[in-house]
C-alpha cells in the first residue's frame, strides 16, 4: 500500500494518489507534491509573502466577509464583520478604575445598580 523506499511525498502518499485517480481526478493533481501547512509556521508565512505580499495582507483577505445561508430563503446574506472588530477598547485609566472597584468589592456600575446601591444614571 505504501512504499517508504521512495522519496518523501511519493511513497508515503501512494494511497492518497491512488484514491485520487480512482475518484476520477486528474493524474496531474495526483502527481503533485503534498504538503501540510501549519498556520503560523514559516512555510505558511513564506507562501503568504509570495501570494499576497505579506502575512498581514493574507490574514486580512482571509478575514473577509461572511456569507450566511438561510435555509428558508433562496438568497444569501453577506455580513460585514467590521462591527465585531469595533468592540470597546478600555483605556488604561478605565482598566485601573475597574481593577480598583473590583479590589474594593464595589463591582461595576451595572452590578451596583442591580443591587440597588446606586450607580451611573440611577
Amino acid at each position: 500500500i505504501l512504499d517508504l523506499t521512495l522519496p518523501p511525498g511519493e511513497g508515503d502518499k501512494k494511497v492518497l494518489r491512488n484514491a485520487l485517480i480512482q475518484l476520477g481526478l486528474s493524474t496531474i493533481s495526483a502527481s503533485r507534491v503534498k504538503r501540510a501547512i501549519q498556520f503560523g509556521s514559516r512555510l505558511s508565512k513564506q507562501s503568504n509573502l509570495r501570494d499576497f505580499g505579506s502575512n498581514r495582507a493574507a490574514n486580512k483577505v482571509g478575514a473577509g466577509s461572511l456569507t450566511i445561508l438561510d435555509p428558508n430563503r433562496k438568497e444569501t446574506k453577506d455580513v460585514d464583520p467590521t462591527p465585531l472588530k469595533a468592540a470597546k477598547k478600555w483605556t488604561k485609566a478605565e482598566k485601573a478604575e475597574r481593577q480598583q472597584r473590583k479590589k474594593e468589592g464595589r463591582g461595576s456600575a451595572k452590578e451596583r445598580k442591580e443591587e440597588g446601591r446606586g450607580g451611573e444614571g440611577s
